[in-house]
């Protein structure tokens, strides 16, 4: 459908696709019916999406389009689901999802990776906490040798991309 321009435009378009929505049973519709329907949704007048009773709507929208904006990290979280945690397989899975994760499910889990981490006594140019070899070594209960290797394979496997590894200045926490 054509993108609306006027706010009674927006409306029209809110109403079509709720129509075209309402033409199939329950769990049946179409996905180009859901896109449609949540696009106009988000797409439709402040004051219109403001109106008591919408938040859920509003809720399904954004879910909808997120997952549609990144349905290949919740294909990979649907298959993690799936399957043995304690394999190597879920391991790659899990990277593969991480690579791919929308910005707040990164930010999720870096904050709830941070408690398992020692305390940062550094960080770089921008503020993140920076941890050496010996620190995460020490924390772990590992030797510095197992941490370059762990941390080399992870390269090797295509866990982690060798350009992630700081290189540059850092700084002590004040």
């Amino acid at each position: 459908m054509t993108k609306a321009t006027t706010p009674l435009q927006a409306l029209d378009r809110v109403q079509a696709a709720l129509e075209a929505a309402q033409a199939y049973p329950e769990g049946q519709h179409p996905p180009e019916v859901l896109n449609e329907l949540a696009d106009s949704l988000q797409a439709a007048p402040e004051s219109y999406r403001q109106h008591p009773g919408m938040d859920e709507w509003m809720q399904w929208a954004q879910n909808h389009t997120e997952r549609r904006q990144h349905a290949q990290f919740f294909e990979l979280l649907k298959q993690l689901n799936s399957m043995d945690a304690d394999t190597p397989e879920h391991t790659e899975l899990f990277m593969q999802a991480m690579r791919c994760a929308p910005k707040q499910y990164m930010d999720a889990a870096m904050q709830a990776t941070e408690e398992f981490l020692p305390q940062a006594t550094h960080v770089n140019e921008q503020g993140q906490p920076m941890y050496s070899v010996e620190q995460i070594a020490q924390h772990f209960g590992k030797t510095v040798e197992q941490v370059q290797n762990d941390v080399q394979r992870l390269i090797d496997d295509g866990h982690m991309d060798a350009s992630s590894l700081h290189t540059g200045p850092v700084f002590p926490l004040q």
